[in-house]
């Protein structure tokens, strides 16, 4: 399910970062194309687009064809043949085509590296309304790549970006701020988590967790710090798994039977076991099935039925990503 309605918003991101103008252009053929893809029949999807990249040269149609080849949607991938797609895709102007494909001359797989070519690309997909290439380009002076390092233009590029929304670009901002691990940059980085987190990403919310439980920024708090992973994790986010478990597994105990609170109990074995799905940490697996064998021995047997349901629901609706 997770994939389908993946495949899905890509497709309809498209329509969103296409011009106007290409969305009164959409076709029934490509609307039959986009069907297949979401239903995963990749190599009728693949002809499909194929067919329309030829006769119509449509942009969506192009940009599909090149993340076939990138993302290996039942192929193998090949960013060279990617890149030839998105060259195509980018001569109509297509934004994200023209991200992608400034990405490419970055990193030399289609031609010869480019930086002022991935600059100019990066520059006119942001001008069209695809905000997050002026962090992509501002990613190249933050980590001195084709260019001269200079973190102040990195940072301005991918500020210029935050502010319009793009929240791959408040986590750039927010990654590197906490990295720096001073006062003011750490008090960046919370003020660039906080916005990302208000638009629910996982990747903010475990990292404020963070904050919270080393006291990096923000005054220690482990409780306020398993509120925060436990949102990430209950939006799959793998990371957050065994934060969340050890948190659980560390909370009070009631001080006159040296137990658990119930809710505690079951959050603490919900969580182990779903951690102990997704880590693959030998270390951490070590712990965990430490921690819930303790829990096992206190929580009632009666539990594990309706318990292991919700499990079972959680890890089925986050299934582990394909490699």
């Amino acid at each position: 399910m997770q994939q389908h309605a993946l495949l899905v918003f890509i497709s309809l991101l498209f329509y969103l970062v296409l011009p106007n103008t290409a969305l009164a252009n959409e076709s029934r053929d490509l609307r039959k194309a986009d069907k297949l893809l979401a239903e995963q029949k990749y190599q009728e999807a693949y002809s499909a687009y194929e067919d329309i990249g030829k006769e119509e040269n449509n942009a969506v149609a192009l940009i599909n064809l090149a993340l076939f080849n990138e993302l290996g949607w039942g192929r193998q991938t090949d960013m060279l043949k990617a890149c030839q797609w998105y060259a195509k895709a980018a001569e109509l102007e297509a934004p994200l085509a023209l991200d992608k494909l400034a990405h490419c001359f970055v990193k030399g797989i289609h031609q010869a590296m480019d930086f002022q070519r991935a600059e100019q690309l990066y520059e006119k997909a942001a001008e069209l309304g695809f905000h997050l290439s002026l962090c992509h380009l501002g990613s190249l002076y933050l980590h001195g790549e084709g260019v001269e390092q200079n973190s102040q233009k990195g940072l301005a590029l991918c500020t210029q970006a935050a502010e319009q929304g793009s929240i791959p670009a408040m986590l750039q901002i927010a990654d590197f701020n906490l990295a720096l691990n001073t006062q003011e940059s750490n008090a960046s980085a919370l003020h660039w988590y906080s916005n990302a987190a208000s638009y629910h990403s996982a990747h903010a919310q475990f990292n404020i967790g963070l904050m919270l439980l080393k006291g990096q920024g923000l005054k220690q708090d482990p409780l306020e710090a398993r509120e925060w992973f436990e949102k990430a994790a209950a939006q799959g986010y793998q990371p957050a798994y065994f934060e969340t478990a050890a948190l659980y597994f560390a909370a009070p105990k009631n001080p006159v039977t040296k137990l658990w609170l119930e809710q505690d109990l079951a959050k603490s074995y919900l969580w182990i076991s779903a951690a102990l799905q997704r880590s693959n940490n030998q270390q951490q697996q070590d712990q965990l099935h430490t921690m819930l064998a303790e829990v096992k021995k206190v929580m009632p047997e009666t539990w594990e039925k309706d318990l292991n349901k919700k499990l079972e629901a959680h890890l089925m609706q986050f299934p582990v990503s394909p490699n």
